[in-house]
């Protein structure tokens, strides 16, 4: 349930409560488990019955509801686990170094990973060179940026108001750190996605950082 004051001021976070068929089980009673690891829920319940039993066929989960932004209007809501906004608010915003869609393949590295060449301050425009090699390369700064993309706190971050607005954009609320040559963590961090990236067992490449 959702109530509207107009004039009222309203105070974040919000209650948000989301409710999920329970998980499925086998003869055993062992959950079953689908994509990625993830239980198989319930997805249908029958409308016909008592209220009673509807509340045992489901768990309602405790989340809290943030708007990404403090100033842009409209802006999409982050449903998280409670707290985990607040842990994660220094994270949100645009990125100021990289830009990117949903389903960008490495043919396209050269496109997005250019080299500015040139500049001319007069009319605020820039000459760039494209370069070709990185859909081949893969250099550190790529193989950096697809660890962070891939950690379960960007993961999460990204699918609490991506997923629900459908945004192609996954930078325009979120903003990463660049890539540090001289920061042993971030040269680390690109080495084990690069094992990773080399890695066709799963449960090997699964292994790779623990």
């Amino acid at each position: 349930m959702f109530t509207k004051n107009v004039g009222g001021v309203t105070t974040y976070s919000l209650d948000y409560r989301v409710w999920l068929g329970k998980s499925k089980t086998d003869i055993a009673g062992n959950p079953k488990m689908g994509r990625g690891g993830k239980p198989q829920r319930l997805k249908a319940i029958d409308p016909r019955l008592p209220c009673s039993d509807v509340l045992d066929l489901v768990d309602v989960i405790q989340m809290e509801a943030n708007p990404v932004s403090d100033t842009m209007e409209g802006a999409p809501w982050a449903v998280m686990k409670p707290g985990h906004f607040a842990a994660y608010k220094p994270l949100f915003g645009p990125s100021t170094w990289v830009n990117g869609r949903k389903g960008i393949t490495t043919d396209l590295n050269g496109v997005y990973f250019v080299d500015v060449i040139d500049s001319n301050v007069a009319d605020c425009t820039v000459k760039v060179r494209t370069r070709p090699h990185e859909g081949k390369t893969e250099p550190e700064p790529a193989y950096f940026l697809c660890g962070l993309l891939h950690s379960e706190i960007v993961k999460e971050m990204i699918e609490a108001h991506n997923v629900s607005t459908n945004m192609g954009d996954i930078f325009k609320h979120v903003s990463l750190p660049r890539f540090d040559a001289k920061d042993t963590g971030h040269i680390k961090l690109a080495e084990l996605v690069k094992q990773a990236h080399g890695q066709h067992d799963g449960a090997i490449r699964a292994s790779i950082g623990h």
